[in-house]
């Protein structure tokens, strides 16, 4: 895919040789400027994370395959209630 064409910006392109950010700036009228950095610089996993299980479906949710997921959300509520019961009594 081709890059930005703005020296400073390493973004894929759009549309007219610009990223996204550049693209708007320059459809508004802006002098085209430095773009915030991207909140994620990091590659994002495409497969489930769950090491205990070596699980290779496609993530769902926090790192983690729908099955995957719904199995520590459900971990997760059952401690929350028997701490809340355990509290109360």
């Amino acid at each position: 895919m081709k890059k930005c064409s703005l020296d400073f910006c390493d973004r894929d392109e759009l549309a007219k040789g610009f990223c996204t950010g550049h693209y708007k700036q320059w459809r508004r009228g802006i002098d085209l400027h430095q773009l915030r950095p991207k909140l994620f610089q990091h590659e994002i996993a495409d497969q489930c994370t769950n090491s205990t299980k070596k699980c290779l479906r496609t993530l769902y949710s926090k790192g983690l395959c729908k099955s995957c997921y719904e199995v520590e959300r459900r971990k997760n509520k059952k401690k929350n209630d028997n701490a809340n019961e355990s509290s109360e009594a």
